[in-house]
């Protein structure tokens, strides 16, 4: 899932770092960790698939937000007027 974040995201336009700070920490020490860690871990991953699969689909939401949609609200009304 790394790999995949780290060398995907530049070609789909999408930041890798919201994703990577989703994953869980891989330097924490065995020793560490609380029992329940593997399935913590295991929704950590999770979520940030599903983030990641998400605005591939919908797209980046940080370009959703500064987009415009002005053209096409002229043309509708131009279109309504004949």
């Amino acid at each position: 899932m790394i790999q995949i974040i780290t060398a995907q995201c530049t070609f789909q336009g999408l930041d890798k770092h919201n994703y990577l700070k989703l994953l869980p920490d891989t330097g924490v020490r065995s020793a560490k960790r609380p029992e329940n860690w593997s399935r913590t871990e295991d929704h950590m991953f999770t979520d940030a698939a599903l983030a990641y699969l998400k605005d591939l689909y919908q797209g980046d939401p940080a370009g959703r937000e500064i987009s415009s949609d002005a053209i096409s609200g002229k043309f509708l009304i131009r279109i309504s007027n004949t």
